[in-house]
């Protein structure tokens, strides 16, 4: 039997991925990774720092931080061992 070629899936609209899950909307993803965070550290805080005031991220790999003044608003953001990274999309803390 022949491969077929690769149909990109239409997925319903569901509990668990409700209709514009999967377009890009960065709020969603962000609430959902403090709700993530709160129930696998309940009670523990990230350190929170302003862009101008972050840590050497060369030092703190992979270490877990919340940016209070990043643009676009307040976000989480881990270091690659390189740059800060903001946990929603990736982007490098500026």
């Amino acid at each position: 039997m022949p491969l077929q070629p690769y149909k990109r899936r239409q997925y319903p609209q569901t509990a668990e991925a409700p209709a514009g899950f999967f377009d890009g909307e960065y709020q969603r993803i962000e609430q959902s990774v403090r709700t993530i965070l709160e129930a696998l550290l309940p009670g523990v805080a990230a350190p929170s720092f302003t862009v101008a005031t972050l840590p050497d991220a060369t030092t703190n790999a992979a270490r877990l931080i919340y940016v209070s003044n990043e643009t676009g608003g307040a976000v989480p953001a881990f270091s690659d061992g390189t740059n800060w990274r903001r946990v929603t999309d990736r982007t490098v803390v500026s």
